[in-house]
């Protein structure tokens, strides 16, 4: 696996923090509405994509604790960060 460094301040953390979240949401949406069609595969895409998004998630949010990025970097809330 290839590995890169980037350096984000706290304000754009959250950004992206807010941006997998809504990620979450959408797919969990896509399972809810296609886990009982069984002429679709949809739910079984979104559920693998799930799975990766969530482990990535608790990756990247210990690597944000670790830079003691405060608790509000992982607010969901549309209030600004200072």
């Amino acid at each position: 696996m290839r590995k890169f460094t980037l350096e984000v301040s706290e304000q754009n953390f959250s950004l992206v923090w807010r941006s997998l979240n809504a990620l979450e949401e959408n797919l969990l949406k896509v399972i809810d509405e296609y886990e009982d069609d069984p002429d679709s595969e949809l739910a079984a895409f979104a559920g693998n994509d799930l799975v990766y998004l969530r482990l990535y998630k608790d990756e990247l949010e210990k690597s944000a604790k670790d830079a003691v990025f405060s608790e509000s970097a992982f607010s969901l809330n549309d209030e600004v960060l200072e």
